[in-house]
């Protein structure tokens, strides 16, 4: 069994004895070839046994949580490293990836966000704003 066994904080302190008589009961059941292996453990003095591993309802939550995230990075066009799913990622496609998320994923919206901008604010300007214009510095 992987786990741990916890003891409540304010359980009195067994003697050396106690302990070692827990500890080979303990082995007895879950070491070995003898009669006592894979039996239920008693715990005592209110005990309790914690998993140390995840189990397959743990592990099924966190594969969905992944595939949510790949849905919503698909359904929005950002590459999934740019929301933490490194699985495939390496330096190079990271890097290139990046350089999708301003120019495939947020360029389109940019370019809406200055056009809005210019034809609202550049207007109040009156001629001065012949020469100027606005631009997002995505560097």
């Amino acid at each position: 069994a992987s786990g741990y066994l916890e003891r409540p904080a304010g359980a009195p302190p067994w003697s050396a004895a106690t302990h070692a008589r827990f500890k080979a009961a303990w082995r007895a059941q879950y070491t070995g070839s003898g009669a006592d292996v894979g039996g239920t453990p008693i715990l005592e003095d209110g005990m309790k046994f914690t998993a140390a591993q995840q189990s397959a309802k743990d592990l099924q939550y966190i594969e969905s949580r992944k595939l949510t995230r790949q849905e919503v990075a698909a359904a929005y066009h950002i590459p999934p490293p740019m929301i933490g799913l490194m699985e495939t990622a390496t330096f190079a496609s990271l890097k290139e990836q990046h350089k999708s998320l301003y120019t495939d994923t947020l360029g389109p919206w940019l370019q809406r966000i200055q056009q809005a901008l210019a034809a609202n604010l550049l207007d109040d300007f009156g001629p001065e704003a012949a020469g100027m214009y606005l631009e997002f510095n995505i560097e």
